[in-house]
């Protein structure tokens, strides 16, 4: 399973969690475990060593360029190989939402109900 901590939302200057359960050994020897969010590298990976369920955490830390081509939910891929050489492919969450947001919000429109205002008026 795959998860964030927090549900929510993420800027482009946040730092994205995403928590990893497996069911299996997970060997890191080699670094045969390989993460990517938005298209890049992961931040760090790391994964407990024992028998399963194994639990590992996945940080990315955005910067503002990350978004200047995509928002939206957050993409990632998670390749988790286990000491059998098997490998599992995660994409997705199981549990929460992540959602990249980097546009600031705007003004649509301002008006006032009067055309001229005196000194001491309330605008």
């Amino acid at each position: 399973t795959a998860s964030v901590t927090d549900h929510s939302y993420y800027s482009c200057f946040a730092t994205v969690e995403l928590t990893i359960t497996v069911t299996d050994n997970v060997g890191l020897v080699g670094g045969n475990t390989v993460a990517t969010v938005v298209g890049n590298p992961a931040t760090t990976i790391d994964f407990d060593d024992g028998v399963g369920p194994v639990v590992g955490v996945v940080t990315y830390d955005f910067v503002l360029s990350d978004g200047d081509d995509y928002e939206g939910v957050l993409k990632f891929v998670v390749d988790v190989e286990d000491l059998a050489g098997n490998v599992l492919t995660i994409t997705t969450l199981t549990e929460g939402f992540a959602f990249l947001d980097c546009t600031p919000p705007s003004v649509v429109s301002i008006s006032a109900d009067a055309t001229y205002y005196a000194v001491g008026d309330v605008v």
